[in-house]
């Protein structure tokens, strides 16, 4: 057991070390080779955490991006009502074996923007580098928006985690919701805040610097980490299945919707290539929304 325990703290401190050099090594020297466009000289002198806050929350959710919030409520009472969440935790249940890979998502997650950010807003202050410190303003202010919203829904909502001991049935407690105000608290629940933050960031970072390959090489597939380990560490009693999804979707809208608005404000215009895009699907018994991103 003892070894067991030793190994895993290795295994972390690795990963951590392993996912802040790398980070670290793509954001903050993201300026020599994310973009060839050149910064709106005409534009006010720096960009702030506070740019534009009021419009670009009102178009994270006004805004065609926003539907992918519906989008997010939609698959939550999909997945938890087709009795999805409840099978993919009683998978993770059964399976401890991934639970150390896993282990340090639950650190890491509310640590990346952080990482993401500070770097980035200390390097653009310090050598007045506008390209670089509207990329951090735009970390933080997204994170910004993403915690508040994060945090509001899961006091009103009040879904309990597939850990909670008021209810052994875990095919019940997989479609319950406690509405009203902090009825389950903001630890836990709807929407995966570490997924929110983590798709949050790199979606930011990816709008502001479209050119930028390795942004989207490294970022996706981490979020894609993230939301695997918030449902199957500690043997699947973090979060349902749907909590990480809701969270991705609404972590893109409010990434991309708050990216380009740096994006542009900082570089004097839209952004020339890549873009999100999506669209209804609507048949026989079937809907849905088609998702794409162009790189």
């Amino acid at each position: 057991m003892a070894n067991f325990i030793i190994k895993e703290v290795i295994m972390k401190k690795r990963l951590l070390a392993l996912v802040f050099s790398a980070f670290v090594f793509i954001f903050t020297f993201s300026n020599s080779f994310a973009s060839d466009e050149a910064v709106n000289s005409e534009a006010y002198t720096n960009p702030g955490i506070f740019d534009n806050l009021g419009t670009n929350m009102f178009n994270t959710f006004f805004s065609p991006v926003g539907t992918l919030h519906l989008a997010a409520f939609g698959s939550t009472y999909g997945l938890s009502q087709s009795k999805a969440d409840y099978r993919v935790h009683n998978y993770f249940s059964k399976h401890e074996e991934y639970h150390p890979v896993m282990a340090p998502a639950a650190f890491i997650g509310y640590s990346l923007p952080v990482l993401a950010s500070v770097p980035l807003y200390l390097y653009g202050r310090i050598n007045n580098d506008r390209s670089i410190l509207g990329a951090g303003c735009a970390v933080i202010q997204a994170n910004m928006i993403a915690l508040g919203y994060s945090t509001a829904l899961k006091a009103v909502t009040g879904r309990p985690h597939p850990g909670d001991s008021r209810n052994d049935d875990k095919k019940e407690l997989s479609r319950e919701f406690r509405f009203g105000f902090m009825r389950g608290g903001v630890d836990w629940g709807w929407p995966s805040g570490h997924t929110i933050v983590s798709m949050t960031t790199v979606m930011t970072l990816a709008t502001y610097y479209p050119d930028n390959i390795w942004i989207k090489a490294f970022g996706f597939p981490f979020v894609g980490y993230m939301m695997v380990s918030m449902v199957g560490s500690h043997k699947g009693e973090i979060h349902w299945f749907s909590d990480t999804i809701a969270g991705a979707l609404m972590g893109i809208a409010i990434g991309y919707t708050v990216g380009n608005s740096f994006h542009d404000s900082v570089f004097g215009g839209p952004k020339e290539s890549g873009g999100l895009s999506f669209s209804p699907i609507i048949g026989y018994g079937e809907y849905g929304l088609s998702l794409s991103y162009v790189f």
